[in-house]
């Protein structure tokens, strides 16, 4: 039979009561760190492990949060769950991640999964059709929730990125070029940051007396593979604008993927921007001028944030937009080495 160690071998171990042993472990009452050191040292000698459950039993906190993402596999989402798992380690904290594949079934499936697993908080980055749910989610739970990226009007715990103005730079910078003819591959315009980056397009063009042209816009398309379709035969007629700006990785993949397949080059036969940046952006010739959003620190703020929800159940609300910088590149249609022109934007 098996005896496993308990805070008594600690204690004698490390020649301090068992109270003290538990206030080093639990975080309960600080201790000098040169017995802190004795009892950590002590805890590996005699090879105890904490009953996590038991623990979390007598806290009524389980020490996991739960993340919800669209798509964990998106670069700009993989570098925000990054953020959060360094926040969430930093504090103590497991990360339970779960794919919502921006389907509202698949989201609230989620995340009551996550309750049944007790999580102390949530933080979701909603799908295109939640905002009108949240009270259907937690309704009788006090569950702390905290929206990352995708922002709603709600007043709730909140952090994501400024889109409208770093989106009408970009477009800008091509008027600025000469562009009069410009599309945009707008995505999912019932996904909040989407609609934001459609606005800034919008805004860009009004502002310049330019025409906001329907047959311009692709909206609807929310994969690689849909864009690739959708914008294959807009490359191959004669018809297609001068430039294009894409609103995310998948829809400037899938851009790229049809520009291959019909022989179009950038910035010679049409100009290109977009709102994220592929991963390894520098690695592609041309390489792409693109909005670069501060994705980690995002995810590192959202767990900040629900962290403290979690000490401070009452405290007020916050939202909080970080802001993204502009990659200048080439095939905005400037030459390698142009100084870049978005000084307000500055990594």
């Amino acid at each position: 039979m098996v005896v496993m160690p308990t805070l008594s071998d600690v204690a004698s171990q490390s020649r301090v009561s068992i109270a003290t042993v538990s206030h080093v472990l639990n975080g309960t009452r600080p201790v000098r760190e040169e017995t802190r050191l004795r009892v950590e040292r002590a805890v590996e000698e005699v090879g105890y492990r904490r009953d996590r459950l038991a623990r979390a039993l007598r806290r009524n906190r389980t020490d996991t949060v739960g993340l919800v993402v669209s798509d964990p596999a998106q670069p700009v989402f993989a570098q925000m769950i990054h953020g959060v798992e360094l926040e969430a380690q930093t504090a103590g904290y497991t990360v339970m991640l779960a794919m919502s594949s921006d389907d509202a079934a698949q989201e609230l499936e989620a995340i009551v999964k996550l309750k049944e697993h007790r999580v102390d908080g949530i933080i979701l980055s909603e799908s295109s059709h939640m905002l009108d749910r949240f009270d259907e989610i937690l309704r009788g739970d006090e569950i702390p929730l905290v929206l990352l990226d995708r922002l709603a009007s709600r007043t709730l715990d909140q952090v994501g990125a400024e889109t409208v103005a770093p989106m009408k730079a970009l477009v800008d910078h091509l008027i600025d070029n000469g562009c009069t003819d410009i599309g945009m591959i707008a995505g999912d315009l019932a996904v909040p940051t989407l609609k934001e980056r459609f606005e800034g397009y919008r805004l860009a063009l009004e502002s310049a007396g330019l025409p906001v042209r329907e047959d311009r816009i692709i909206t609807g398309v929310r994969t690689e593979r849909e864009t690739w379709a959708a914008m294959r035969p807009v490359l191959q007629g004669a018809t297609r604008a001068e430039a294009y700006v894409t609103a995310s990785t998948n829809l400037t993949a899938g851009f790229l993927r049809a520009m291959r397949d019909v022989g179009v080059q950038a910035p010679d036969d049409v100009k290109l921007v977009s709102f994220d940046e592929l991963p390894y952006a520098d690695f592609f010739a041309p390489r792409i001028t693109s909005v670069v959003q501060p994705a980690v620190e995002m995810g590192r703020l959202a767990m900040r944030l629900l962290l403290r929800r979690l000490n401070a159940p009452d405290s007020r609300p916050q939202t909080t937009r970080l802001r993204p910088w502009i990659a200048h590149r080439e095939t905005c249609g400037c030459p390698p080495g142009t100084p870049s022109p978005f000084p307000e934007f500055a990594g």
